[in-house]
């Protein structure tokens, strides 16, 4: 309990802070990042990580899957805010 409670309120410190100074707040859905990054909205985590790899032009990921999967966000973000830059053209 005590470590959802901290995340919670670590949550809310930076949602205040983005709010405040007018950043957006950009949420996905894992299935929305599993679609933008792997090409399907059911891809594991070794798909995404794989395609991370693939897009970004890495020989590899090093370390917990935390760190591809917040690489999948931030792709999805930028290929779904401002920049529009398709990352791979699924159809």
């Amino acid at each position: 309990l005590k470590t959802g409670l901290e995340v919670a309120q670590a949550r809310g410190v930076l949602t205040l802070l983005a709010v405040q100074r007018k950043i957006p707040i950009l949420e996905y859905t894992p299935s929305e990042i599993k679609l933008n990054v792997a090409g399907y909205g059911s891809a594991d985590k070794k798909a995404v990580a794989k395609m991370v790899v693939k897009i970004l032009k890495l020989d590899e990921i090093n370390g917990p899957d935390d760190i591809s999967d917040a690489l999948a966000i931030a792709l999805t973000a930028a290929n779904n805010y401002k920049f529009q830059i398709p990352l791979l053209d699924f159809t």
